[in-house]
């Protein structure tokens, strides 16, 4: 490993052409590469699906130049090893990648790839073959902890910052330290990924052992993507309270419409159910059923821009599931009073 757990100095080569891309693609598909690093940054906070910014790739070594054509026009891809592909830039090209991950002969080492493998299906129609998941060896191994930052310490020596883990990856161009962090997510895998079979190697029994791994990242390669269905009665667990009162009906109705409505929003404007008006503000809406919009958004604070932009909509929402509370109390009352006989309005004695 480098002296001091670090990566080489240089930085890795960012890919934004489709020019940079087609090269890289004749990279990765040459016959020294046996094995590939990958890994995912994505956004959520502010989509409604999510969509991957920026794709890792990593392999063993890096080309000598007398190995290289001298005419060819990206040298630099083949002088390094390690790759950031901004698929935002190359959105429409990323399925170029498709033949890389669909080789069984190339191994694709990925950490925890269970929501990469999702991502990678929906956002770009790829499906991964051949992969060697080093978060299932760690469980395997029974290893302390199971998390990138504990093997890239363990195995590299390299004390990872995952300050940047939730960071916003849209940001062009990103800053250095978010791209450090990023090349250093796969620099070391392949070196945790030899490390781990190693490991595997000297366990006893079938158990534990790099065929079990692989066994278990079928598993998760299996998997399909689907688009997230609308859950109509999940407003009841929102709602739900270990103490107090139930809720009225007016309550139920009035969280009932907002589920629907964040929904129904948050698909429209591609923005997360989360940002659009959060569980906790739902809820607070629905038990205090404000009369207006001033109401409305004193309750909220600071108020999601969703919420402030439909605020009328909303408090409309919230008045309609009163007025129908009401009405249906009215109409429960003139059914008692006809029932026993007494004129409407009258007092009962």
């Amino acid at each position: 490993f480098p002296e001091g757990g670090a990566p080489p100095p240089g930085g890795a080569v960012w890919i934004d052409t489709p020019e940079a891309l087609g090269v890289l693609v004749r990279r990765l598909g040459a016959e020294d590469v046996k094995e590939v690093a990958v890994d995912l940054e994505a956004h959520s906070h502010h989509s409604f699906a999510g969509f991957v910014c920026l794709m890792q790739i990593s392999v063993r070594r890096e080309m000598c130049k007398e190995e290289i054509d001298p005419k060819e026009e990206h040298q630099e891809i083949f002088l390094k090893r390690d790759y950031l592909v901004d698929t935002l830039a190359l959105r429409s090209e990323i399925p170029l990648l498709r033949s890389l991950f669909a080789d069984a002969s190339v191994v694709k080492v990925m950490h925890g790839a269970d929501s990469d493998v999702l991502w990678l299906q929906r956002d770009f129609g790829i499906y991964v073959t051949n992969l060697f998941d080093t978060g299932r060896a760690a469980r395997v191994l029974s290893l302390r902890s199971c998390g990138l930052a504990h093997l890239l310490r363990e195995y590299a020596g390299f004390a990872a910052d995952k300050t940047h883990q939730l960071g916003d990856w849209r940001r062009r161009p990103l800053p250095p330290d978010m791209l450090a962090y990023a090349r250093s997510d796969t620099h070391f895998l392949l070196d945790v990924y030899d490390a781990v079979r190693a490991a595997l190697d000297d366990e006893p029994g079938d158990e534990a052992s790099v065929r079990s791994v692989l066994d278990t990242s079928r598993t998760v390669c299996s998997r399909r993507y689907s688009v997230d269905p609308f859950r109509p009665d999940g407003w009841r667990r929102v709602l739900r309270t270990r103490r107090g009162a139930p809720p009225s009906d007016a309550q139920c109705r009035c969280a009932a419409a907002l589920w629907d409505w964040r929904d129904r929003t948050a698909r429209a404007e591609d923005e997360s159910v989360a940002a659009t008006c959060p569980d906790a503000a739902l809820a607070r809406i629905a038990r205090a059923l404000p009369r207006s919009i001033a109401s409305l958004l004193g309750l909220v604070r600071p108020a999601p821009p969703a919420l402030v932009a439909h605020g009328e909509e909303v408090a409309g929402l919230v008045l309609e599931s009163i007025r129908e509370q009401e009405e249906n109390e009215g109409v429960r009352k003139r059914t008692l009073d006809a029932l026993l006989g007494r004129a409407p309005g009258a007092i009962p004695a």
